[in-house]
């Protein structure tokens, strides 16, 4: 096969030269991306890595017809098959492919971002570190400057999430990620992180969504939780998006959102790492809003 056992690493990367030439010339057969994407499986990282780089340094080169025969086969990888590196390597080959569809004035498909998305919230299908990473490299990819208008898109896709008790910590954790890519103050052409929660707050009741999750969840002890987080990581998942979206915005909680959160996270804490966990974002929070001179309630 190409590239195959034996075939010297060094020789890999000129050899993306004759691919590359084959198809500024019209030449490159779906045969030829087939193979190429063939000789990934089962090499070491290393390989691996060179591959990803040659396969990138091609698809500036590929028409719209060539992607769309090498893409499938890329998000055909089963998830047990996956790892960092191929996860980072969708984002940036459909930021390249983007990239490429706009600097020819084709209209952009949205390739690589039903396939991150679909890795953070489909429960179990890789492990939490890969979790992580398919989230950020979907936040990166998202702040690339073709995409950026559907951001707001998938925060609310992350609210849906939280609301119908799906994927919850990684759909927070995502959550926050991408409200981070919004400026801490906006003008007349971008808008600010505090503005767009005030929008997600009004259109979606955003901060009553997020709390009424947290105290479900924490009065709900002894749920099979589904992989792959544990009940501590579900805890600081809905913490920290709280955490965030309080000391980013002018929101504020109830007197009976913190009286039922209190009852939910101290007097009813399953172990008392979780009892000072919720007392120590309850002070970090509330020594936070006086640091922005906002109330806490």
């Amino acid at each position: 096969g190409l590239f195959g056992v034996g075939f010297p690493s060094r020789l890999i990367a000129p050899g993306f030269a004759l691919f590359r030439f084959l198809a500024e010339v019209g030449k490159l057969e779906p045969a030829h991306l087939s193979s190429l994407w063939a000789a990934v499986t089962g090499k070491h990282e290393s390989v691996r890595s060179t591959l990803f780089d040659g396969l990138l340094s091609l698809v500036p080169c590929l028409s719209r017809a060539e992607v769309d025969v090498l893409y499938p086969l890329i998000v055909a990888t089963p998830p047990g098959e996956l790892d960092a590196l191929a996860i980072e390597f969708v984002a940036q080959f459909a930021a390249l492919v983007a990239a490429g569809l706009a600097a020819r004035a084709e209209a952009s498909l949205a390739y690589g971002l039903d396939y991150l998305w679909s890795l953070i919230i489909e429960p179990g299908s890789v492990s939490a570190a890969l979790v992580a990473v398919a989230s950020d490299a979907f936040v990166g990819l998202l702040s690339q400057r073709v995409f950026l208008a559907r951001r707001k898109q998938y925060l609310e896709a992350a609210i849906g999430n939280v609301t119908a008790g799906r994927s919850v910590p990684a759909s927070l954790r995502f959550f926050v990620s991408l409200l981070k890519t919004f400026p801490a103050s906006g003008s007349r052409f971008t808008t600010s992180a505090s503005s767009l929660i005030k929008t997600l707050n009004d259109s979606h009741d955003l901060l009553g969504t997020l709390l009424d999750n947290a105290v479900t969840f924490a009065t709900t002890p002894g749920t099979e939780l589904p992989p792959p987080f544990s009940r501590a990581e579900h805890v600081a998942a809905r913490l920290d998006a709280l955490y965030f979206i309080l000391l980013s915005s002018s929101l504020t909680m109830t007197k009976a959102h913190v009286d039922a959160f209190w009852r939910a996270f101290v007097t009813g804490a399953t172990c008392q790492a979780e009892r000072a966990a919720t007392l120590e974002w309850l002070h970090r929070t509330r020594v936070g809003r006086c640091d922005s001179d906002s109330s806490f309630v």
